[in-house]
């Protein structure tokens, strides 16, 4: 995971940015690879922490 990224970190990032407990990852991590973060949130979706909305550019996440 990305350095200082983990699953509580990112569920209050979550949980801060709107009433419908949705981010994009430009918004989670700006600054960090694309890929990296794609990574990263791919384990947060197996460990079923976040759910992925959405279509290529327009992916969000979600908690589970």
């Amino acid at each position: 995971m990305v350095k200082g990224l983990n699953s509580t970190n990112s569920t209050n990032s979550i949980n801060s940015t709107n009433s419908t407990n949705s981010i994009n990852s430009i918004d989670l991590c700006p600054g960090v690879n694309r890929e990296t973060l794609r990574k990263d949130l791919n384990g947060l979706i197996a460990k079923k922490i976040i759910v992925r909305r959405g279509q290529k550019r327009g992916v969000y996440y979600e908690l589970a």
